[in-house]
């Protein structure tokens, strides 16, 4: 006697909707560290003096926002010319340009890149 499964999600589709819901749940985790590198970011400006701090909300919300508004262009583009593979050699190529440049950073400073300027 052969058991019918009793759900009416076949295996396949199953697994998809496991690996949606993965996915979600990491886009979630990765919004929820830049919320908080931009709470963080915020606090520390609001806490300046009332003299400067429209200057420096200024001089850091301007890149912010033009670094977004670039990345969704690049990001659109490399998609349009190599689906998930442009976006992800994108990517990969972002994240080594900027290990490259704080690896140089921290060379031309002479100091530990663990160190925060202590």
């Amino acid at each position: 006697m052969t058991q019918k499964n009793a759900s009416p999600i076949d295996g396949n589709t199953r697994l998809a909707l496991e690996s949606e819901t993965l996915r979600a749940g990491h886009g979630h985790l990765l919004d929820l560290g830049a919320q908080s590198g931009q709470i963080a970011n915020q606090t520390r400006i609001l806490a300046l003096g009332n003299d400067i701090r429209a200057r420096v909300n200024t001089l850091y919300m301007a890149p912010t926002f033009g670094g977004g508004a670039v990345g969704s262009f690049a990001g659109a583009f490399a998609w349009s010319g190599g689906g998930w593979h442009g976006v992800c050699t994108l990517a990969l190529f972002l994240i080594a340009t900027g290990a490259l440049v704080l690896m140089l950073g921290v060379r031309a400073q002479g100091g530990d890149p663990h160190s925060h300027g202590a």
